[in-house]
């Protein structure tokens, strides 16, 4: 089997398919939705987990922790990534920055069997990427480390429009990505950015597994912040057309925030499969 090379890869990507963008969320309206009747027809903006399911042809994560889950798994050596605040450390400074973390222990053998440290394999890598976070489950302070190898993983920082965009969530980051990165975008789909739809409860086919909140946290949480970051996408790229996905018994809830938004329309997901049969 001939393996393509990913650069090789995109070239073509763009020649063909880059035109229109599916950004996929993680909100319980896509469930049942067999993602793969997009493939071919457009680029496929995924987020965070999704990966474990279905590899979209870029994959968008911004929280620390679920970047490194990610890259962990293997899966950014043959898959385009784009993490935020991803940039690589020479391995001489390894343990003085990770034993500065923790002034209370003495060695970094005793960091890594206190629980605190993250870690992959070093496998031979001279470099790794680092962040810190406070594990909300458990009160300790953490700290992720990935040692590095060949991968295909993008710093999403080094593309930011403007400094706000350094606390974007995810999703709106993948819209961003696909306006951004992506040539002579026409069409933007958001499929299962489901914000005040479906329910009370925590919406996102992955609550409760591991870095995501459980199926009782309240609903509204952030949900404002991803509203209004997505309406700045629109305004910014008010020349490209955007339309948010959803069932059929939820197309009356509209985003209120949103409706001055010329660029942007409520849609099926059948019409959404109808009108995407061939390229813009």
């Amino acid at each position: 089997m001939v393996v393509m090379d990913i650069g090789i890869y995109w070239i073509l990507m763009n020649l063909n398919m880059g035109n229109r963008a599916f950004c996929i969320g993680n909100g319980q309206s896509r469930k049942g939705f067999n993602l793969k009747n997009l493939k071919s027809r457009g680029v496929i903006v995924g987020c965070n987990f999704l990966y474990k399911d279905f590899a979209p042809d870029i994959l968008v994560a911004t929280d620390h922790p679920v970047m490194h889950h990610i890259y962990n798994s293997g899966y950014s050596y043959t898959a385009k990534c784009y993490f935020r605040d991803w940039m690589k450390i020479p391995q001489e400074n390894f343990e003085n920055m990770i034993t500065g973390f923790f002034p209370d222990y003495r060695h970094l053998r005793a960091i890594r069997k206190s629980g605190h440290l993250i870690e992959n394999s070093r496998a031979g890598s001279n470099e790794f990427v680092l962040h810190g976070y406070n594990d909300k489950e458990t009160g300790k302070n953490m700290v992720c480390v990935s040692w590095c190898t060949k991968d295909y993983v993008y710093n999403l920082t080094d593309i930011i429009k403007d400094p706000e965009q350094t606390g974007w969530a995810t999703g709106p980051a993948s819209g961003y990505i696909a306006c951004k990165t992506i040539n002579n975008m026409k069409e933007v789909y958001l499929i299962g950015h489901d914000f005040y739809s479906m329910g009370t409860g925590f919406n996102n086919v992955y609550k409760g597994q591991p870095f995501y909140k459980s199926d009782t946290h309240p609903s509204n949480y952030y949900i404002q912040n991803w509203i209004l970051q997505w309406k700045k996408l629109f305004r910014w790229y008010h020349h490209i057309k955007f339309y948010k996905v959803n069932r059929k018994s939820y197309l009356n809830i509209k985003i209120p925030e949103w409706e001055d938004c010329r660029n942007l329309e409520y849609i099926s997901y059948e019409r959404m499969e109808n009108q995407t049969r061939s390229l813009p």
